[in-house]
């Protein structure tokens, strides 16, 4: 059954991620990729040299779904709820090499190998900085801003 919408706002809201340029949404995803995937990748990173594996599994699915939201900016489409999010967005045309791997671990919950783990979260990082260039999306930085 519809909700009463007699303003229409659903109508409204359903065409908002459509209404931004590319420009402002390269601008939102490269302040994501500092913000959230780089930063979980340093943690992940950490992690295993540190020896703690046991996050290897919590900062694998950080990472992915950090991803997932990256692949609907970059394909402006919203995901119809959160527990469609992986499948909706393995089917999107933009998306990084490494990606559905990751989400094959984190959907079957297969942790038990750590290293493996570990190789493919690098594998999506490399994946994410190749499609990041590819997109023409520059989030490095050459000069300290002081």
């Amino acid at each position: 059954m519809p909700l009463y919408d007699p303003e229409h706002i659903f109508e409204e809201l359903q065409v908002l991620p459509l209404a931004f340029t590319s420009e402002e949404i390269k601008s939102v995803m490269r302040e994501f990729m500092i913000w959230e995937p780089y930063e979980t990748m340093g943690k992940i990173r950490n992690a295993r040299a540190n020896g703690n594996v046991d996050y290897l599994s919590v900062g694998a699915r950080d990472l992915s779904w950090q991803t997932a939201k990256l692949i609907g900016l970059a394909n402006k489409k919203y995901f119809s709820t959160r527990a469609k999010t992986y499948s909706e967005s393995l089917h999107m045309a933009l998306q990084p090499e490494g990606y559905k791997e990751m989400v094959m671990y984190v959907i079957n919950g297969n942790f038990s190998d750590k290293e493996r783990v570990y190789l493919c979260c690098e594998n999506l990082w490399l994946g994410l900085n190749k499609w990041f260039e590819e997109l023409g999306i520059n989030y490095k930085s050459e000069s300290l801003p002081f």
